[in-house]
Order: structure tokens, then C-alpha cells, then sequence
């Protein structure tokens, strides 16, 4: 067997059990990275040294290797599930994930100075994605059924991806998030000027689809995020998870709980908060650090 039957196998039998938006990960990873390099070599031909020297090769980031590692591990792990071959070669592949650079988070100034340069509905997007967390899979998948104002939470149901409504990442993914009086107050402002106000209306349509559909994220950060922040003097290269993890580090900085801060995030446990998303910030660490020498007077 080659690897492509493998592909063509493990596609057929194992990526419909996956989440829509984990599934067309896998896909785009087949197709772009794998195929390519392994597609025509028979499965025993496929060797754990080879493979790491390859991933050695590859022109990405540590933790981008290590998603092409692991899917590459699962698609062996698929042929010995169905006895194709008795081995997994993938599991002795060695690949770091440590990152080789921080990734950026907004300080308040700057989401001050963002904010200023957004117009509607980007502005309410924008300060919903930093205030709440929520992915912009989430986000842009909000009906305005979903928010309740009453008892001030908004629930996520469903997830969007390429225009693919489909179910959430994660099952702790649909716990409530807070909607505080000023988040509320955003989207009243918002839902009181938008042509599209009824239950089951997208909280962020696009006009150009007639709000049939949400914005398509990577147009709205394209052509109005990423000019704003030009406009507001901010160099960093953001994108919609920049918000999130941004959040995470705001709220680490400003010492809120870890527990409380991983339940904000909706993450399964308290590691992926601290270790993957919350950054200490430069003035915290000054702060603490002279907490401390303080008391040596």
C-alpha cells in the first residue's frame, strides 16, 4: 500500500468523526505537506529518521511541525487499526513545539486606539472578541437567540469555518460566557442600528450576502482590521487570535485566579491557559519584582 490509499482510506473512514473546522485542518495539511513529500512511497518505506530529518526541512514554525508530525503519527495509527501494517514508524519521530518567538498580544493602550479607528460592525466584533474570548469561529456564528440580556451571558451553540456551519471545537467550548453591562451595552447599541435584529439573525451578517451569512473573517480582518491598526500606529501582525490570547494575558496581568481565567477562556484545563495563551507583561513583572525588593530595605 502507498500512501495515498492510506490518505484516501483515513479520509473516508476517520475525518467524518472529526469536528468540521479539525477536519479541513487535516485536509489542508495532507494536502499541502504529506502528499507531497510521502504520497508515492510505500508505507514500510517510511522511516522515523526520514520523517524527522523532513520535518527539519520543512519552512515553518516549531509548532506547525509538530500538527504535521502528530497527523501523519494518526494516519499511521489509522493503518495499524486496520492491520495494514503492524507498526507505527511516526511514533519514534522527534519534533520540539517550542515556539521560537512570543506571539502577539495587545496591551490596553493599544485595543484603546484600535477601537477608536473601527467602524461599525467591526468595532462591536473587535471589542466583543477582546472583552468575551470567544473564537471567531464562535463569534461570527452568534445569533442574537444566543445572548441573554436578562441574565447577562451569551451562550455559543455553533462554530463557522469557510462558510461551514457545523458544532463547536470543544465541549467545554459551549459554556456560558459573561456579558457584562458594557458588553451589553455594545451590542444594544449595535442590534438597535442593524438591519438584521430578529432571533435568528446572524449578530454580525454580512450585507453584501444580504444577511443570509456572517462576515467571512478573513475579509473583515483583511480589509478593515488590519487598516485600522495601521491608522492607530500599531505595527504588530494581528489576527483574530491575537483578541483571544490577548484576553488571557490581560487578565493574568490584572491577577485574576487561574481557575477563573481558565473558565473565561472556556479551555479544558488550566495548562493550555497558562502555558499556551497568557503572557506576562513587561510592567507586571516590574511591578512584582519590585513588590519584592521592597521588603529587603
Amino acid at each position: 500500500m502507498r500512501l495515498n490509499d492510506l490518505v484516501n482510506h483515513y479520509m473516508q473512514h476517520e475525518l467524518s468523526r472529526l469536528a468540521y473546522s479539525t477536519s479541513a485542518a487535516y485536509q489542508s495539511c495532507l494536502k499541502n505537506w504529506i502528499v507531497p513529500e510521502w504520497g508515492n512511497h510505500q508505507l514500510a518505506e517510511v522511516k522515523a529518521v526520514t520523517v524527522e530529518a523532513w520535518l527539519g526541512r520543512l519552512p515553518l514554525a516549531n509548532g506547525s511541525k509538530q500538527k504535521v508530525r502528530n497527523i501523519l503519527c494518526s494516519l499511521f495509527s489509522h493503518a495499524c487499526r486496520w492491520e495494514f501494517i503492524d507498526r507505527n514508524p511516526i511514533t519514534h519521530v522527534r519534533q520540539a513545539a517550542n515556539r521560537t518567538k512570543q506571539p502577539v498580544i495587545l496591551s490596553n493602550a493599544e485595543i484603546t486606539k484600535l477601537l477608536a479607528e473601527l467602524q461599525e460592525p467591526a468595532r462591536t466584533a473587535v471589542f466583543l472578541a477582546l472583552a468575551t474570548g470567544l473564537r471567531v469561529s464562535e463569534l461570527l456564528a452568534l445569533q442574537w437567540h444566543d445572548i441573554d440580556f436578562s441574565n447577562n451571558t451569551i451562550t455559543p451553540t455553533r462554530g463557522i469555518v469557510d462558510n461551514h456551519v457545523g458544532g463547536l471545537k470543544t465541549v467545554s467550548s459551549a459554556n456560558p460566557v459573561p456579558c457584562s453591562e458594557q458588553v451589553a451595552a455594545a451590542l444594544t447599541s449595535w442590534k438597535a442600528i442593524t438591519l438584521y435584529s430578529k432571533p435568528t439573525d446572524w449578530v454580525f451578517p454580512s450585507p453584501k450576502m444580504g444577511g443570509t451569512q456572517p462576515f467571512w473573517q478573513d475579509s473583515l480582518m483583511r480589509k478593515v482590521i488590519w487598516p485600522a491598526a495601521k491608522r492607530a500606529g500599531i505595527t504588530k501582525r494581528i489576527g483574530w487570535h491575537t483578541f483571544r490570547r490577548s484576553l488571557a494575558s490581560l487578565l493574568v496581568g490584572e491577577g485574576a485566579p487561574v481557575k477563573l481565567t481558565q473558565e473565561i477562556m472556556r479551555h479544558a484545563n488550566a495548562r493550555i491557559t497558562l502555558e499556551l495563551y497568557a503572557q506576562s507583561t513587561m510592567s507586571a513583572k516590574n511591578a512584582l519584582q519590585a513588590q519584592l525588593v521592597s521588603k529587603w530595605g
